[in-house]
């Protein structure tokens, strides 16, 4: 019968889980942003367009969340959570850097 998992391993995964959506979520506001359609009319259009502002600011908020979230279950598991993604090769650890600064990525 196997063992069930011990709490480094669901660290790792929750960890990779969230490195998972952190990734998506940043790929997705591009993709958001990347939309250009044309409805023809002025307030159809207006409102297309503040409807897809507003997806891309909640795909922010859900990298953002995600990476802090993965942040803190690296400090708190001793650096069992590898990083992935931007910076993967950097350390584990305190003072280590933990996540990419999405305050910082380019908007369009």
């Amino acid at each position: 019968m196997p063992s069930e998992p011990g709490p480094a391993d669901l660290t790792s995964a929750l960890g990779a889980a969230l490195a998972s959506l952190r990734e998506g979520a940043g790929s997705g506001v591009d993709d958001a942003l990347d939309l250009f359609p044309v409805t023809g009319d002025r307030d159809t259009q207006r409102a297309l367009d503040t409807y897809l502002e507003q997806l891309a600011d909640l795909l922010r908020e859900v990298e953002a969340s995600a990476g802090e979230l993965e942040a803190t279950l690296r400090i708190a598991g001793c650096g069992r959570v590898r990083p992935t993604g931007v910076g993967a090769s950097a350390p584990d650890g305190p003072g280590a850097p933990l996540r990419e600064d999405v305050s910082t990525r380019r908007s369009r």
